[in-house]
């Protein structure tokens, strides 16, 4: 994900340094965010995408699908470890149970 363009730089060593440290400081924190965040779930939301009066996308959830890749458990140097996480926990979307007979859409309201 560290490609190189002319819109995307490299984190310079002193950033690389420092994500490295937020990282290794929430490594160590427990997985209950994520346990929490899906527990209850029943089924994925749907559609990702908010369109507007005449059929445009306003917001499209897919355009934060890299956020779920499991094979991307180390962020990008160029991105604070912690706000990558955060990231994660917010595209936790679904049809949950709160409680039994108490249903949550848990997709669009925090991020609207």
């Amino acid at each position: 994900m560290d490609d190189v363009t002319p819109e995307r730089k490299t984190a310079s060593e002193s950033t690389k340094d420092l994500q490295r440290a937020v990282l290794a400081s929430i490594v160590t924190a427990p997985a209950s965010d994520f346990e929490r965040a899906t527990r209850g779930k029943i089924a994925p939301g749907a559609p990702r995408q908010v369109l507007g009066r005449f059929g445009q996308v306003l917001w499209d959830l897919d355009g934060y699908a890299f956020l779920d890749d499991p094979d991307t458990v180390v962020p990008p140097s160029t991105v604070n470890p912690s706000l990558w996480r955060q990231g994660q926990l917010n595209n936790i979307s679904g049809l949950f149970e709160v409680t039994p007979s108490i249903f949550q859409v848990r997709e669009w309201t925090s991020r609207m």
